[in-house]
This record gives structure tokens, sequence and C-alpha cells, in this order.
């Protein structure tokens, strides 16, 4: 019995793919009105590196300028720090978007921090004189 033998040569190459940064669930935050805790200077920072990598491992990760989507602050980002200013006052739900690129592809999360209410101290107007007539 004759048998036959075939010889295959099989040749594999691997493209590169870019995979887009992925965040870890960040936890939400909270802080006191007027952030009288919580707070350095009257700024509530937030180092985000461990919440966001690229799978890609290109270690080139940037965060790009936060969006406000909810609440009254002013917000910032300094590399991986997120700063936020609540404005005077406010208390409630302040939420902030955020987007990590490696330069090719991004990604989007959210970021929440509760303030919460403290009570003020009552503050008087000043009374003006006053005047009224005799047997009013």
């Amino acid at each position: 019995m004759n048998k036959i033998y075939f010889i295959l040569c099989l040749s594999l190459g691997f493209l590169y793919s870019n995979d887009s940064p992925i965040w870890d669930e960040i936890p939400s935050q909270s802080i006191d009105e007027d952030c009288e805790n919580g707070c350095i200077d009257g700024e509530f920072s937030f180092d985000l590196e461990d919440f966001v990598e690229d799978p890609d491992e290109d270690d080139i990760i940037t965060i790009n300028e936060p969006i406000l989507l909810s609440g009254e602050a002013s917000v910032s980002i300094d590399e991986f720090i997120l700063k936020v200013i609540p404005g005077f006052n406010y208390f409630g739900d302040i939420v902030i978007e955020l987007t990590a690129t490696d330069g090719e592809l991004s990604s989007d999360a959210e970021f929440d921090l509760e303030v919460l209410p403290v009570n003020d101290s009552p503050i008087w107007d000043e009374i003006p004189s006053q005047s009224i007539d005799e047997d009013c």
C-alpha cells in the first residue's frame, strides 16, 4: 500500500492591536459642605492613577480635562490628581466625567462626589434704626 504524505507549512503573523485604557470602578467619595471635612485649603483632591490602566502596558495614559456633568464645582486635573472645589454653600451630588487616553484610543468613567450638608450658624442682617409715633 502506497502512502502519500503532505507537509503543510504555516506561517502566522500577528498584527499589533491597540486596546483602549480600562477604568476600574471608582468608589464614591464624600465631603462636608464648604469643604469643612475632607478637603485641604478648600479643595478636594483624589488620585486616579490606581483606577485606570493600559492593557497594552504602554504607560502613556493621560487624563483629559474633566467635565462637570452635575452639581456646582470647578474641576481640574493635574496628571492623575482630580481636583474639585465645590460651590459655596453647595450640598448634593457632583458628577464628573473622566476620559483616559493612550494617545490613540480613549475610555470614559464617572466620578461621584457627595457633598454633605452642614448646619450653618444663623447670620443676622443689620437692623436699621426704627422709629414709631407715640400712642400708635
